[in-house]
């Protein structure tokens, strides 16, 4: 698998994945929180990141809820 196609699938997991709760509470799987932790990435750095492979809808609920 070359860097592309890992990049896509990453994008496609976190589309799957990650939800925002009516309590305007993230859901993350816990993968996702083992590797905030082990990378030393705050919240707000890895909201970033997930943030670029989300609908824009998704962007909007996530902005709506900070």
């Amino acid at each position: 698998m070359d860097v592309d196609e890992l990049e896509a699938v990453k994008e496609d997991y976190i589309r799957a994945t990650f939800g925002v709760h009516k309590d305007h509470k993230f859901l993350l799987p816990k993968i996702v929180e083992s590797f905030t932790k082990d990378s030393g990435l705050c919240q707000a750095g890895i909201l970033d990141m997930i943030q670029q492979s989300l609908s824009d809808s998704l962007r909007k609920s996530i902005k709506k809820c900070q």
